[in-house]
């Protein structure tokens, strides 16, 4: 299939499944009715924090297994299994965490070759000695504490202000572009990982570029950009539901959330298999 074939048929899938959309949709809805505890609950934060990092694990491990049933010709969506589910998303964390390294260990080089944490030092010289600044760690409203950090920050000389605009806007965009590059990898490393089984082999880079290759890098990149974009896409169409009072939260965990679930992880085991 042609990457717009991919992508075609990836958006279609969840229609086709909609009693598994709802089940996702309602794990979805769970975190972020978490998320809301967290947030207007004192105390509660870390509590949901660990709930929610346990949530992502196994949704992780079942959109490996939407990979594995995907790379195995099956169109069905796979039985939920727990402790499987589990595991295969441990290891999946893994995987991503080790990808991640070297572009932030760059990311830290970047940060330091445009001058950013000279310029962050600066500026967090200039708050610590503001009054400003120290009075909104006390203050009690939000408006008060925007004030004061207004006060606090007009304190840094306009000079150091630009630089470290500049420099963060220069390491933002080089950080980015890294993980894209890293991305392009990491997928095609977990459908390598969900294919034999080993994590070592979804960290071979060798195989992988090889597996890319066959695919054809035109075809693998015309399909990358494509998904960035569905993406990209899905998260505008999140960001205008969310204005909606209560029923924004309701219909992105339902509809939107789960949806991209079943996109992103079917169009990934449908382009590897086309190597």
């Amino acid at each position: 299939m042609s990457a717009t074939s991919i992508i075609k048929e990836s958006l279609k899938y969840p229609n086709f499944h909609r009693k598994n959309w709802g089940i996702m949709g309602a794990i979805f809805l769970i975190l972020a009715i978490l998320n809301l505890i967290s947030y207007y609950v004192s105390g509660a934060s870390n509590v949901v924090s660990v709930v929610s990092f346990l949530f992502d694990i196994f949704i992780l491990g079942f959109g490996m297994s939407l990979i594995a049933s995907t790379i195995q010709g099956v169109d069905d969506v796979p039985e939920f299994s727990i402790v499987d589910n589990f595991v295969d998303g441990i290891k999946g964390m893994i995987l991503y965490f080790v990808y991640s390294i070297i572009p932030f260990i760059l990311t830290i080089i970047v940060a330091v070759l445009t001058g950013l944490l000279s310029n962050l030092f600066k500026v967090a010289i200039v708050l610590n000695n503001s009054t400003a600044f120290h009075a909104a760690a006390s203050a009690t409203t939000s408006d008060e504490v925007f004030n004061q950090l207004s006060i606090a920050f007009s304190a840094v000389p306009v000079n150091v202000q630009a630089a470290l605009i500049n420099s963060l806007l220069i390491t933002i965009c080089i950080a980015f572009v890294l993980y894209l590059i890293v991305l392009l990898f990491a997928n095609m490393g977990l459908a390598r990982m969900v294919e034999t089984g080993s994590l070592k082999a979804g960290l071979s880079i060798g195989a992988i570029f090889k597996k890319i290759s066959s695919i054809g890098w035109g075809t693998y990149i015309s399909w990358f950009i494509l998904t960035i974009l569905v993406t990209i896409l899905l998260g505008i169409i999140s960001y205008l539901i969310s204005f909606i009072p209560i029923l924004g939260m309701l219909l992105k965990a339902l509809i939107i959330t789960s949806f991209g679930f079943f996109f992103n992880y079917r169009t990934i085991g449908l382009i590897y298999n086309e190597g």
